[in-house]
């Protein structure tokens, strides 16, 4: 009787311990977080996130992408934080987006990735969600975060701009439309003359701006835009004598889904000019009445310096184009940049523009298209 009571008491024990080592379970406060493995999959409890809520997300609009930064969270436990982001439009279903090769990225303190799919003439706002993964599977995360501010991709972005026209006499000269320009494009035709004479506004273009100066030189400078035709060059007569004129003509592409026609944007064209200076800031900056607007800044010199943004309130620097007149102790330039406006408005302050040569004259015009 003895000997069976003693192998029922050691199986007993062995069954014990084969129970234990399968199911362990620890419970403690001082532990941030604890595992377990259910087959193939790890999970997580008890860590936490800092902040306690998902940081909002902010937006930029670039040519073609919406980059979208925000503060970067931490597990108390060290895990990977990964990142969903969703883009609503202001009807419709949300959308996943920065995912695969676009996924979030961490650089210092900050998340950031880049929306390269939507389209133009929405609104869009963005929201994000931090989680913990094990493997491929979700193990927990935070509430997403509050939507963003509403944002819209940009409909018009600079391309480029085309071959300079150098006129040294009256006639009419053929002035190239930028390679690639394809009908509807919005151009934007400038032209600087050492001779303070309107030029004559091409058929099926609209003046934006014609303005000249006497001292202390003979100065002109001319604004004007269409929609592209099927064409390749405009024939432009740029007023000018045996002093010189240079003439160029700017693009700007639709871009994706965008339908709707150019326009111009501003309430008033702001001209102004500078009688001698090294560097130049517009007085006054364009009011748009349209959102989704590009405010442009043009400026012109009488010398042939390369142009630059010194102080770009936000402005991008697009083009500068010089040419030396037929009187080679003059010259002529022609700058560009411009800023996208989200909201109808005020662009806000103007660029200040510098030039690589001595100090000269300034002329400048300040428009909004959209």
């Amino acid at each position: 009787m003895n000997k069976v009571r003693s192998s029922v008491f050691r199986v007993s024990v062995l069954m014990t311990l084969i129970v234990a080592l399968n199911f362990v379970f620890v419970e403690t406060s001082d532990a941030l977080w604890s595992s377990s493995r259910n087959s193939a999959v790890q999970t997580f409890s008890g860590a936490s996130f800092s902040p306690v809520v998902a940081p909002s997300i902010s937006s930029t609009v670039g040519d073609g992408t919406i980059t979208l930064t925000w503060p970067s969270v931490t597990l108390s436990g060290g895990q990977l934080v990964n990142y969903s982001v969703m883009r609503t439009p202001s009807t419709g279903p949300a959308v996943a987006v920065c995912t695969g090769a676009s996924a979030p990225v961490r650089n210092g303190g900050v998340i950031s990735c880049s929306d390269t799919t939507a389209v133009s003439g929405t609104t869009y706002t963005y929201t994000e969600q931090p989680n913990a993964l094990s493997g491929t599977t979700p193990t927990w995360s935070l509430p997403a975060s509050a939507s963003s501010t509403a944002i819209a991709p940009k409909s018009w972005v600079f391309d480029s701009a085309g071959t300079p026209t150098i006129s040294t006499n009256n006639n009419a000269q053929l002035v190239a439309y930028p390679a690639g320009t394809v009908q509807d494009d919005a151009l934007v035709l400038v032209s600087v003359s050492d001779r303070n004479t309107a030029p004559t506004l091409p058929s099926g273009w609209t003046q934006i701006a014609s303005s000249g100066m006497s001292s202390p030189s003979p100065m002109y400078f001319f604004v004007a835009w269409r929609r592209a035709d099927a064409g390749t060059s405009v024939s432009f007569r740029s007023g000018t004598n045996s002093q010189g004129a240079l003439s160029l003509i700017y693009r700007y592409k639709r871009l994706s889904g965008n339908i709707s026609a150019p326009v111009v944007a501003h309430v008033a064209v702001q001209s102004s000019n500078s009688t001698s200076s090294s560097g130049f800031t517009p007085p006054s900056n364009v009011t748009t009445n349209l959102p989704g607007a590009n405010a442009l800044s043009i400026v012109a010199i009488s010398s042939d310096a390369n142009l630059s943004l010194q102080t770009n309130q936000s402005y991008v620097f697009r083009n500068t184009s010089s040419a030396t007149s037929a009187n080679t102790a003059l010259g002529l330039s022609i700058g560009l940049g411009d800023k996208f406006i989200q909201s109808s408005g005020s662009a806000g302050a103007s660029p200040t523009w510098a030039q690589s040569g001595a100090a000269t004259q300034w002329m400048s015009v300040a428009i909004a298209l959209a």
